[in-house]
């Protein structure tokens, strides 16, 4: 009777020691995929912490828009050059959000100042600095009435938006 209960319980320790090594091989394997993706997030999440903007309607037209973007934050924001920035509008007319492909940098300078980059070769936003872009409405959207309230969303290549609003 002795002799069984030491082989069942040898066998059992075999087990355990089986189980064991199968999860902790199995929790090894997972944190070497999870941390690099962990990792990554954490990465983006301080990127975009690092980013501020401030956005502003300087003036409204029937088919376009003067913005003003600033950047208040610690990252520079690239307006070309394989960089995705986002620009949308939306008006009383319709309510309906019209993503603006057609825009035009028309001056980078540093904020408060009239220091003027020369866009040739500075089409990026610094820290400190600010941009003044004119927006076109997409040809199939209807023109801007006067009186109506004009939002305008600007979402930087790092994931980050600013929205301002107006009257025309």
């Amino acid at each position: 009777m002795g002799f069984s209960v030491t082989i069942s319980s040898a066998i059992i320790l075999i087990s355990l020691i089986a189980v064991g090594g199968t999860i902790s091989g199995a929790m090894l394997y997972a944190s070497f995929i999870i941390l690099p993706e962990v990792n990554t997030y954490v990465e983006t999440q301080r990127t975009m912490l690092d980013i501020q903007l401030d956005l502003s309607i300087d003036s409204i037209s029937d088919r376009s828009c003067v913005i003003k973007v600033s950047n208040t934050g610690s990252r520079t924001i690239f307006m070309e050059g394989g960089h995705n920035n986002t620009i949308i509008i939306s008006y009383g007319a319709t309510w309906r959000p019209f993503l603006v492909e057609d825009y035009n940098v028309t001056e980078i300078k540093v904020s408060g100042t009239n220091s003027i980059f020369d866009l040739d070769s500075h089409r990026y936003i610094n820290p400190g600095e600010e941009a003044m872009i004119e927006i076109y409405i997409p040809s199939y959207a209807p023109a801007i009435p006067l009186d109506a309230t004009v939002i305008v969303v600007f979402a930087s290549h790092y994931g980050v938006s600013t929205q301002a609003e107006g009257v025309r």
